[in-house]
This record gives C-alpha cells, structure tokens and sequence, in this order.
C-alpha cells in the first residue's frame, strides 16, 4: 500500500470515530404529547397496533431507535430520514394540523400503503414486522374512510 493510500485511509479512519461524538438530533420523546393522534382521534386499538409498528418510527416523535442508529455514518442518514418523514406527517403533531391538513395527510396513510409505497422498502427489511399484510392495509384504510373531518 503506498503511503497515500494509507495517509487517505487514516483520515477516513480519523473520521469515521470522530462523527461518533457528534451524533445528530433525533427528538425522540418518551411519551405522547397531547397533541398526539391518539390523544387527538379515537383510534382503535388495532389500528393503534398496525401504526405504532409500521409507521411511528419515522412518523413521530417516538422514535425507537436500534443499536444501528447510533453509529455513524448510519445514524446521519437514518436521522435524515426521519426528519424527511416527520416534515411530511407527524403522528405526535396530529393537532397541530388543521382540518384539511389532517384531512389530506389522513388520505394519504390509505394511497401511500395501498401503493406500497409505505413503511419503505429500506426500513421493512430491517424491521420485518413492520411490512402489512393485505388484511392490515384494510383495516387502515377502512379507519380513514370512518374518520370525521368537521
């Protein structure tokens, strides 16, 4: 190995164990906040069930994060990720939403795991329990047709 190999080596290297001391933000709170769909909708405890395992790790603010998640560069990416999907629909921020917010973000859980295009691919295949069956795509969005938005 010549020596800029090893000098460019030794700096990735130098890197890589640095970024271990500055990990980023991921806002996880350790309970629900009142503006929290739950708290907000009543939503049955199956739905409840299917939410919490396929979509709140990435579309709320409780996250549960894996060993994985703390080393970087994987946590950079996965925290980027997470804020990506909170900026788009935060279960914790549920009331925060007006009601055509809600309204529309409500639609979209329903087009989103019809089209299998959520949980994402990358995530299910860590996280096996979080892929839906066809019966769990029903049931969510059977829940969005019964919402109210008045």
């Amino acid at each position: 190995m010549n020596k800029t190999v090893k000098i460019i080596l030794g700096i990735v290297i130098a890197a890589l164990i640095i970024m271990q001391f500055f990990q980023p933000d991921f806002n996880v709170q350790k309970s629900a906040s009142a503006d929290n769909l739950f708290h907000q909708r009543n939503v049955p405890n199956d739905v409840q069930t299917v939410l919490k395992k396929a979509c709140f790790d990435c579309h709320s603010n409780q996250t549960e994060r894996p060993w994985y998640s703390y080393v970087a560069p994987v946590s950079y990416f996965l925290a980027s990720d997470v804020h990506e999907a909170r900026d788009h629909m935060n279960f914790s921020e549920w009331g925060t939403y007006s009601t055509v917010e809600a309204h529309d973000k409500a639609n979209h859980i329903c087009k989103m795991v019809k089209e299998g295009k959520m949980p994402l691919k990358a995530y299910t295949l860590m996280h096996k329990e979080a892929r839906l069956s066809d019966r769990q795509v029903k049931l969510l969005c059977n829940w969005v047709d019964s919402l109210s938005f008045k």
